[in-house]
C-alpha cells in the first residue's frame, strides 16, 4: 500500500502533546504498527513525562493516555467513518466529534535535513518552523512513514525555554486487532462542551497562600496538580514568578492545569470573531494574544498547544469567549486578585472563507496580585 497523507492530531493530557497519528506525506510505503510513546516536556521549572500506547492502521488510529499503567483516556479516530471518539474510563462517558479526511498533500511538511541515527536506527529528519520562535524536528525510520522521534522547541532569542520530546519505542509492525478501533461497551455519550487545557497562572506580589475554587458546571476529567474534590479546587503557595507549591503533595508546578466536560451545551456568539487561514494562525495568535495582554511565555505556551490543531484547517473562525465561559467555569480565588484575565478561544474549522464582524479586543492591564488563564475548544 502507498500512502500520501500526513495526519497529525494532538490531544493534551497533563499539559503535554499527544499524537493521534503521524502518517508522512511522501509516497512512502506505510505499514500498520503499534508503539509505546514517551512524551517529555522540559521547562524552566522542571520536567514532566507522560506515556501513551499508540495503534495505527489504515485510516484509523487509537491513542491511550496512560496513568499508573492504565488508560486515563482513549482517543479513537476513524477517518473511514468521519468520526472520532474520546473515552474517559473513570467516568464511563465519551464524546463524539466529526473528523474530516486526512490531509492528502503530496509533499511533506518541513525541510529535509538529512539522516541521523536514533536508537540504533537510521532516521530521516525534517525540520519545520512554526513561527513565533517555535521549531519542529521530525525523525522517521529511513525510507518509511514510521515515526521515531518528534522534537518541539520554543526558542525566543535563540534560547530554549520550553521543549517537548516525543519518542516512539517498542515499535511492532502488523495490523492491530480490529476491535481496538471499535466503540467499547458501557460508555454514555455526552453531548456537551469539552474545555481543553485551561491553564491558570498565579502571580502574587509576594509569596502567599492562595485558594482556588473552580465552580465548574460539569466534570473535571483530568488535572495537574490533582483537582481536590473535597476542596473543589486547589490550595497552593504561590510565588511572584508564577511557580506554585501544591499543598496536598508539596510538589512544585508551573501552573494549574485542568480539563473538563460540561453537563450542558453553551451557545457562543460566532457573529463576531476572526477568520484566519490555517497556516497563518500562529502569527494571528501571537499578535492578538500579545494585544490582549499575555506575556511571551504565556502566549507561546498557548500557541504550541493550539497551533497544531488549527494549522491544517483551510480557515478557522476564532471567537474569544468571555461571559459564556465564565457561566460554566466560575472561579473563586482567595485572596481576591487585583486583576484577572481569562482567555478562552472557541473555533470552527471551515473549508471556505466566511464573513463575520471583527471582535473587539480590550487590552488587559496587570496590577498587584494577577491571575491569568487560557484555554479553548473546537466547536462542532
Amino acid at each position: 500500500m502507498r500512502i500520501r497523507k500526513r495526519s497529525t492530531g494532538f490531544l493534551l493530557g497533563l499539559g503535554l502533546f499527544s499524537f493521534v497519528s503521524i502518517l508522512r506525506a511522501q509516497d512512502l510505503e506505510f505499514k500498520p504498527y503499534s508503539a509505546d510513546v514517551i512524551i517529555t516536556t522540559t521547562q524552566i521549572n522542571g520536567t514532566i513525562t507522560t506515556t501513551e500506547k499508540l495503534y495505527i492502521a489504515k485510516d484509523k488510529s487509537r491513542t491511550e493516555t496512560l496513568k499508573s499503567g492504565k488508560p486515563a483516556s482513549i482517543l479513537i479516530v476513524r477517518y473511514d467513518k468521519g468520526v472520532k471518539w474520546n473515552f474517559f474510563p473513570s467516568t464511563r462517558i465519551y464524546r463524539e466529534c466529526p473528523v474530516g479526511q486526512s490531509n492528502t498533500s503530496n509533499s511533506p511538511k518541513g525541510r529535509f535535513v538529512g539522516t541521523e541515527t536514533i536508537d540504533g536506527q537510521l532516521a530521516d529528519r525534517y525540520d519545520e518552523r512554526l513561527g513565533v520562535d517555535c521549531y519542529d524536528s521530525y525523525y522517521y525510520i529511513h525510507g518509511t512513514a514510521i515515526p521515531l522521534k518528534y522534537v518541539l522547541k520554543v526558542m525566543p532569542a535563540g534560547k530554549v525555554t520550553w521543549q517537548q520530546v516525543t519518542e516512539f519505542k517498542n515499535i511492532k509492525f502488523g495490523e492491530p486487532y480490529s476491535e481496538l478501533f471499535e466503540m467499547p461497551a458501557g460508555y454514555k455519550l455526552v453531548i456537551d462542551e469539552l474545555a481543553k487545557k485551561p491553564v491558570l497562572y498565579l502571580y502574587p506580589a509576594h509569596q502567599q497562600q492562595v485558594s482556588v475554587r473552580l465552580e465548574y458546571q460539569g466534570s473535571v476529567i483530568v488535572s495537574y496538580p490533582k483537582y481536590n474534590e473535597s476542596l473543589k479546587g486547589w490550595d497552593v503557595t504561590a510565588y511572584p514568578d508564577g511557580r506554585i507549591i501544591n499543598s496536598s503533595d508539596q510538589e512544585e508546578y508551573s501552573y494549574i492545569f485542568w480539563e473538563g466536560v460540561s453537563d450542558k451545551p453553551v451557545q457562543y456568539d460566532f457573529s463576531k470573531g476572526f477568520v484566519v487561514e490555517g497556516e497563518k494562525t500562529a502569527v494571528f495568535l501571537r499578535d492578538t494574544l500579545r494585544k490582549i495582554g499575555l506575556t511571551p511565555k504565556e502566549y507561546n505556551e498557548f500557541i504550541v498547544y493550539w497551533y497544531p490543531k488549527l494549522k491544517d484547517n483551510k480557515y478557522n473562525l476564532i471567537h474569544f469567549a468571555q461571559e459564556e465561559y465564565e457561566k460554566v467555569a466560575h472561579l473563586e480565588i482567595s485572596p481576591k486578585p487585583d486583576s484577572i484575565l481569562r482567555v478562552f478561544m472557541v473555533y470552527k474549522p471551515f473549508d471556505k472563507k466566511v464573513d463575520v464582524a471583527p471582535q473587539e479586543i480590550k487590552p488587559f492591564v496587570r496590577s498587584g496580585f494577577t491571575v491569568v488563564e487560557w484555554g479553548g475548544r473546537e466547536y462542532n
